[in-house]
């Protein structure tokens, strides 16, 4: 065993041939594999729950803590960490109506 694995480590292609062969044998032993994921209601209440904490009352006191921390951190001079937490406050409102926006047009 030790020397197959040794073989195989020395020879990079056959190794990445037989794991291409591998997904190959489960992909046609197991088909419904393949559609994993592609239709969304498992996770449909969570996001549904994160989107609308994000859209309300919290979403705006999170975005405007880290705006307000961006505004410490250009007073102690530290400018990129700013601008960081300005993007990051910025985009804790805007990214679920991005996502919805996308995935309505999309769908």
């Amino acid at each position: 065993m030790r020397n197959l694995l040794a073989k195989l480590y020395l020879k990079p292609e056959l190794f990445s041939l037989g794991l291409l062969v591998a997904l190959a044998t489960v992909i046609a032993l197991a088909p419904d594999l393949s559609f994993a994921g592609t239709g969304g209601a498992e996770v449909q209440t969570w996001y549904q729950d994160i989107s609308n904490s994000l859209k309300g009352f919290w979403g705006k006191l999170i975005a405007l803590a880290f705006i307000g921390f961006s505004l410490m951190a250009f007073k102690q001079g530290a400018i990129i960490p700013a601008i960081f937490l300005i993007f990051i406050g910025l985009g804790v409102g805007v990214i679920p109506d991005v996502v919805d926006t996308r995935f309505t047009l999309l769908f």
